[in-house]
């Protein structure tokens, strides 16, 4: 995949992450606990862990969404193309998501110690690096 459409598809995915939590009302929250942000700092597998937790329930968020009366055309139309986007990204090879979250992830660890803690999470989310709700 070229350089500029890997990068396009990284932040699709990114965006897709919170655009299906965003549009959900209360009542179609799926009864899986929240993939709250970590209140300490994280190591690779860790945060891999936590990004594949909240990946998951994403999918699941725009499943439930999707399946909810009231919603319209266009609503419908974004939510398909988050969940595919969530669906290529699930479907990945292994080794091509480890790939994709070892890139995240550095670009979070700005401090380079091989950790990523609270504020550099909440420091990648108001960049961008980072879906999240903001």
């Amino acid at each position: 995949m070229p350089r500029v459409a890997r990068a396009l598809f990284t932040m699709s995915l990114a965006a897709a992450l919170v655009g299906g939590a965003l549009v959900l009302p209360a009542s179609a929250q799926t009864s899986q606990p929240a993939a709250a942000q970590p209140s300490g700092p994280l190591n690779y597998d860790q945060f891999k862990a936590w990004q594949m937790q909240r990946l998951t329930q994403a999918r699941g968020a725009i499943d439930a969404r999707l399946n909810a009366p009231g919603i319209t055309d266009d609503q419908r139309q974004r939510l398909q193309r988050n969940k595919a986007q969530l669906d290529r990204f699930a479907a990945m090879p292994p080794e091509q998501q480890d790939k994709i979250l070892h890139r995240r992830f550095a670009r979070l660890d700005t401090n380079h110690d091989g950790l990523v803690d609270p504020a550099e999470l909440q420091a990648g989310r108001h960049r961008g690096r980072l879906p999240g709700d903001n």
